[in-house]
This record gives C-alpha cells, sequence and structure tokens, in this order.
C-alpha cells in the first residue's frame, strides 16, 4: 500500500533501508539519498533567491 502511494503522486519517495521488499526504482530510496535530494533543492532555492535578489 505505501509503495502504492509513492507511486501516485509525482515527485514523491519511499525512504527505507530495507530494499529487498520493494521493487528496483528510482522512487525507492535511502535515507541518505533522501538528504541529498532535500539538500540539493534547498541549494536551489538559495541559488534562485539570491539572483533575484541581485536584480
Amino acid at each position: 500500500m505505501i509503495y502504492a502511494v509513492s507511486l501516485s503522486v509525482e515527485d514523491s519517495f519511499l525512504v527505507t533501508g530495507n530494499f529487498k521488499h520493494y521493487p528496483q526504482t528510482p522512487k525507492v530510496i535511502s535515507p541518505a539519498d533522501f538528504i541529498r535530494v532535500v539538500k540539493d533543492d534547498i541549494d536551489d532555492v538559495r541559488c534562485k533567491n539570491q539572483s533575484n535578489d541581485r536584480m
């Protein structure tokens, strides 16, 4: 059920350390990978905000 919900929403992930119970897809990620995704998104927002501040 949880996996089906993660597939139903765009840009969503199933974060788990137990990969053997889920199919191997880009939507199933480790907690460390999730942290990287969040950090990258935060960095992108900061860059956009800094670019807008310079205008």
